[in-house]
């Protein structure tokens, strides 16, 4: 949980000096070299590419449609998930964490958007750039 103010990715990105990509509600596809997924912000859905390696942080509801694959569900059961803690990077539990945020945040609310948006659902790119 990246508690209220969502700044966890966008810090761990900095330190890491990596591209990062926050408000993620959809991963379309994933290679070795890029990551196309769905961003939405406010009532806009952007489909962005991204190199990898990037930091993608997602929505704490994603889309619910998200397709899974047999084949990789299938590679995924054998491969090891390396977890770290506090105490195996050396730090101290007091200087990390929500109990050492210097911030506080006493109410959260989301303005609302006076616009609609307009969700693009196919790669429509190269017909736009074939008008110029």
């Amino acid at each position: 949980q990246d508690g209220d103010t969502a700044q966890v990715p966008v810090s761990m990105a900095q330190k890491l000096d990596i591209v990062d990509v926050t408000n993620v509600i959809k991963i379309v596809n994933a290679d070795k070299y890029n990551i196309v997924l769905n961003q939405k912000i406010d009532n806009i859905i952007n489909v962005l590419e991204v190199k990898t390696p990037c930091l993608v942080a997602i929505l704490d509801k994603p889309e619910d449609n998200i397709e899974i694959k047999i084949e990789n569900y299938i590679n995924a059961q054998n491969k090891s998930v390396e977890i770290y803690n506090a105490q195996d990077l050396g730090l101290d539990k007091e200087k990390i964490g929500v109990s050492a945020s210097p911030t506080y945040v006493s109410e959260v609310y989301r303005p609302k958007s006076e616009r609609d948006g307009v969700e693009i659902k196919e790669n429509i790119i190269n017909e736009i750039s074939s008008l110029f």
